[in-house]
């Protein structure tokens, strides 16, 4: 949020809740950008942040800030009226970096230029809001991402962005799953998110997506104005926290169509009106009503949040609460109207994480009971890891009789029932298709002849055993006592000193 997220303090505290912070340059010069962002990396201490930035800046302020960017190397970013090819830029240097993408025709375009990374703002946030509201925007944008994954799936090389111009994913232009699944894909849905309910409905909404493996999280700015951090580490006077508590309703202030900024009443709101109609009186072309509007609010976000203005002289000097005000503009989103008391980060990150998966869970055990419909087993909690480690696997199956073998025969699919084999026994003298109490199948799966092979490899004395049986033939006699014992030389132990009383004790018996 302009003017409010920009303290390097306030977004330590947001991050040692749990939560990933972002610093809003806005229209913040070279010098003071970079002053901004170094401020935020020493007070993040190597923690994950990012920076906001307005991709439709006056082009020698945005290149200002990019470099800063680059330089000091935010772990993410978030471009506003942005591009790929300029999220792009930042994914090469390693910042993960998301576009804010107001229509589904947009979404579209910027998937197929291999943007992975999106917001999806609804028009109840605060500030400069876009044309759709956060329901219909969000249903809208994730049937977009369904379909291009399911058109992923058929046609990975057409879908996946074969040429690189513009792709985010910092490598070469294509997704790393080519689009077959979500993975790579993350989405931060925004505009009214607050509460356990709000957060619970983007996971209800967006579970399609999670469960086909993309990673989805919300993006709030008007939940953080009523926290007690906000005011204790400088993002907002008392007096902004005050009036948003109290706001009953928000107002639009429209400067052209399609440029409407969102904001609690208060007198500035009121002779915004007065001037607008003014100007139309005046019969001004609206290019020059829209131009007088926006000098209007230059400005007003800065006395309101930070009790601050800019004097004629261009140095900047503390403004009084009636000031404030009087010429401030409180920008908030429509969430303020659904809360009335301030809370703390922790409580707010509770609210939106477990207590929203636990209202979740609530509201739909509820509806299941109310339609007659059984809820889905819990699942059962996984066991405690075990100190093992698995040095080597074998098995023999089926027409498996390695391995790799039997893993190549699950992915393909192979159906490893046969017949009986001929060598086995004769089906004929066993089968019977009915059921007198003979076999009622002919068919099964064998496992390959190996075993006695791999035996006798193994074992000189088991070798000349299998030989000895195998020439006796199914009717021979087995070998005679003689025959009998199979000898080994071992090294001299002390464990195997008896040995030879048995060895004795054996011959005896076997005479």
């Amino acid at each position: 949020m302009t003017r409010v997220s920009d303290q390097g303090a306030f977004a330590s505290a947001v991050a040692a809740g749990g939560a990933l912070p972002f610093i809003a340059l806005a229209l913040a010069g070279r010098e003071q950008a970079r002053t901004m962002l170094e401020e935020a990396a020493a007070a993040l201490e190597g923690r994950p942040w990012g920076v906001g930035v307005l991709g439709f800046a006056p082009e020698e302020i945005r290149n200002a800030q990019l470099e800063a960017v680059r330089e000091i190397r935010p772990s993410h970013a978030i471009i506003a009226g942005g591009r790929p090819s300029q999220a792009k830029a930042l994914e090469r240097d390693g910042i993960a970096t998301y576009l804010h993408v107001p229509s589904p025709g947009l979404l579209r375009q910027f998937l197929q230029a291999g943007a992975r990374r999106f917001v999806f703002e609804g028009s109840e946030c605060g500030g400069h809001v876009g044309p759709r509201n956060s329901f219909p925007l969000w249903e809208a944008q994730i049937a977009v991402i369904e379909d291009f994954l399911d058109e992923a799936a058929h046609h990975p090389r057409h879908t996946a962005g074969t040429d690189g111009a513009d792709a985010t994913d910092g490598t070469d232009g294509t997704d790393a799953t080519d689009g077959t699944d979500g993975a790579g894909i993350e989405i931060f849905f925004a505009g009214g998110v607050h509460d356990e309910r709000s957060a619970a409905m983007v996971a209800a909404l967006a579970a399609p997506l999670t469960r086909r493996g993309v990673a989805v999280g919300s993006l709030m700015g008007t939940a953080y104005l009523f926290t007690e951090e906000a005011v204790a580490h400088g993002a907002v006077q008392p007096l902004f926290q005050r009036q948003v508590v109290a706001a009953e309703h928000t107002v639009l202030l429209e400067t052209a169509p399609g440029h409407a900024t969102r904001c609690v009443p208060s007198p500035f709101t009121e002779s915004f009106d007065t001037v607008k109609e003014r100007l139309r009186h005046d019969g001004l072309p609206d290019r020059e009503v829209w131009e007088r509007l926006e000098r209007l609010n230059v400005g007003r976000l800065r006395i309101a949040s930070k009790g601050v203005d800019r004097g004629p002289d261009g140095a900047l000097t503390p403004v009084d609460e009636e000031g404030q005000l009087s010429g401030g503009m409180f920008m908030a989103g429509q969430a303020a109207v659904m809360r009335s008391a301030t809370t703390t980060i922790a409580a707010l990150h509770h609210a939106v994480g477990p207590g929203a998966a636990d209202f979740l869970t609530a509201r739909a055990e509820a509806v299941c009971e109310r339609l007659g419909v059984a809820t889905a087993p819990a699942a059962a909690e996984a066991p405690e890891p075990l100190d093992v480690a698995v040095v080597g696997m074998a098995c023999m199956f089926p027409q498996a009789p390695d391995l790799a073998s039997f893993w190549a025969n699950v992915v393909g699919g192979v159906d490893t029932v046969t017949e009986v084999p001929a060598e086995r026994w004769d089906p004929a003298v066993h089968y019977t298709g009915g059921k007198d109490g003979a076999s009622a199948s002919q068919w099964g799966g064998f496992l390959p002849p190996s075993p006695s092979t791999r035996c006798a490899t193994a074992s000189p004395g088991l070798a000349r055993q299998h030989r000895t049986r195998t020439a006796a033939g199914p009717g021979g006699r087995p070998p005679g006592p003689g025959r009998r014992r199979i000898r080994r030389p071992v090294r001299r132990r002390p464990d195997l000193r008896p040995l030879p009383h048995l060895r004795g004790v054996r011959r005896r018996g076997g005479q």
